[in-house]
């Protein structure tokens, strides 16, 4: 397999995972939920990303749904901003708390 299916794959399974993560940020808005979703989102993608590497899935299927899909549904950046706001906004205990 060569760089460009490899390539091929992550993209593949980014864009899904991309769309998704976006979806749920949306809908969380809409609720006022906060960064809650996005925690959730993290917590749920990192259990799947290990289950993966636990179970020693296949390089295809890792690049498809590790690093492509999981990878684009998780995101430490947005994690990383929604706690900045709280610090912004005073919210100190809400912020330690949501980064523990």
């Amino acid at each position: 397999m060569g760089l460009p299916t490899e390539a091929a794959l992550v993209g593949a399974g980014a864009v899904p995972g991309a769309i998704l993560r976006f979806g749920v940020s949306e809908i969380a808005k809409q609720h006022n939920v906060g960064p809650a979703a996005i925690l959730a989102l993290n917590v749920v993608g990192s259990f799947a990303l290990g289950s993966l590497a636990g179970n020693g899935a296949a390089r295809r299927a890792n690049l498809l749904l590790g690093v492509g899909f999981c990878g684009a549904f998780t995101t430490f950046s947005t994690f990383s901003v929604d706690t900045l706001t709280m610090l912004q906004r005073g919210q100190n205990s809400r912020a330690a708390a949501y980064g523990l």
